[in-house]
């Protein structure tokens, strides 16, 4: 038997049936992609912002004592706790998603292959057909994931960043943003950009 060519239409027909999971659990998916974005945003971009507030206030003559600079070590102190909580949330509601998600592509899978005719199983292996449909549920994880760690927790807190910068200067972010749109152009030069270390 040969190999089949993946056609355009398998690969909608796919992600339609992801889209529709996401759909079944709307706001749990929201807060799936959505908690560990800004958890990343009060962990990793937040702290700097506030460390560089108290060394401003410590740089000039009116620091006096350290009770002025509590207020902020404070605050520090909670947004990071409040990005880590975000952090598990997010994910607690990932697995919530993936694993109903998971249960209902292997029963639409297995209704697939028993709606089929006769005729289909004469010219099918019924070995790859079972794992081909396995693989339906089980790579919506991996694109749940993909979803999550390199595009929602990359793009959300860049827009904070573009945000916070252009206060400073518009040429920063433009800059930044022009970096990431050659490394996306050319995935060979990723290891060798400004933005992502090695």
């Amino acid at each position: 038997m040969e190999d089949k060519h993946i056609t355009k239409e398998a690969v909608m027909r796919v992600l339609k049936n992801y889209w529709q999971q996401y759909r079944n659990y709307t706001w749990q998916s929201l807060v799936a992609f959505l908690a560990p974005s800004l958890g990343t945003i009060l962990v990793i971009f937040v702290p700097p912002l506030i460390m560089g507030k108290i060394i401003d206030i410590i740089a000039k003559d009116s620091f006096t004592s350290l009770t002025s600079i509590y207020g902020y070590i404070a605050l520090l102190a909670f947004l990071w706790m409040l990005g880590e909580l975000f952090w598990r949330l997010g994910l607690h509601y990932v697995i919530y998603v993936e694993t109903r998600g998971i249960s209902k592509l292997n029963r639409t899978a297995y209704k697939w292959l028993v709606d089929r005719d006769y005729d289909f199983y004469t010219n099918h292996f019924i070995g790859s057909l079972t794992k081909k449909a396995i693989s339906l549920s089980r790579n919506f994880e991996v694109f749940t994931d993909t979803l999550l760690y390199n595009v929602f927790t990359n793009i959300i807190p860049v827009i904070f960043v573009v945000i916070v910068l252009w206060g400073y200067s518009p040429i920063i972010p433009s800059v930044l943003i022009l970096c990431f749109t050659v490394v996306a152009r050319t995935p060979n030069l990723v290891h060798h950009s400004c933005i992502l270390p090695t």
